[in-house]
């Protein structure tokens, strides 16, 4: 018996290590889209559909994590105060943010858009937000599904094919943006403003492109 379910813990801890959706990104490892990456992808995204677009926008204006969008409620949607209840997950701090645009994607519009549309779908008066089609939330792995679909037909490499992209997008253009670490923490909801100085080191990526050029030039 015992040796029966070590054999089990054995297969699952593989399944989990190959498994794109149960990775997590450290330190200089956090791939994350450049705008034109982001351009791309949220342009195939309202070509998806409402919901799709709606997910993402979101997902990118808020460093939403997967679990984070799957749990959003329409009753977390305060339109009277042109704001959102990020409930936040992982020991993060749960936040009231403002509706904002996203690379043109104004938040408030897209939400009206999606929630006109949602009248129409299978539990709409479920508290929900995201509906699936067979059932009324979605789970994590769909949502990943989705996202590593519209990742491949935006063109969009493998290594980029996981929703905490997303989150890792948001703080790194806030940071290349201006943004104080400060900022970026309650933006991302950060207990510890520890938890974002990665976004102050250089990712890989530009690491190679800076040494590439120092590197062509010595000959």
């Amino acid at each position: 018996m015992l040796a029966a379910r070590s054999r089990v813990v054995s297969i699952e801890a593989r399944r989990s290590k190959h498994d794109p959706s149960k990775r997590h990104y450290q330190g200089s490892d956090r791939p994350s889209f450049s705008v034109e990456q982001l351009k791309s992808f949220l342009h195939v995204a309202e070509k998806f559909g409402k919901r799709e677009l709606a997910m993402f926008v979101l997902a990118v204006a808020y460093g939403l994590r997967v679990s984070e969008i799957a749990n959003l409620k329409t009753s977390d949607l305060l339109f009277s105060d042109k704001k959102i209840l990020i409930r936040r997950l992982k020991g993060s701090n749960t936040s009231r943010q403002a509706f904002r645009q996203v690379n043109g994607y104004n938040v408030e519009t897209i939400l009206r858009d999606y929630l006109d549309d949602r009248k129409n779908n299978k539990g709409a008066d479920s508290d929900v937000l995201f509906l699936s089609q067979k059932k009324c939330g979605f789970h994590t792995s769909q949502i990943y599904r989705i996202f590593s679909s519209i990742c491949e037909a935006a063109g969009i490499a493998p290594e980029y094919r996981h929703p905490h992209v997303l989150r890792h997008t948001t703080g790194q253009l806030l940071y290349d943006g201006g943004a104080r670490l400060e900022e970026i923490q309650q933006v991302l909801g950060h207990r510890s403003i520890s938890s974002v100085t990665i976004y102050a080191r250089p990712t890989q990526d530009a690491v190679n492109k800076a040494v590439d050029q120092i590197f062509s030039k010595l000959f």
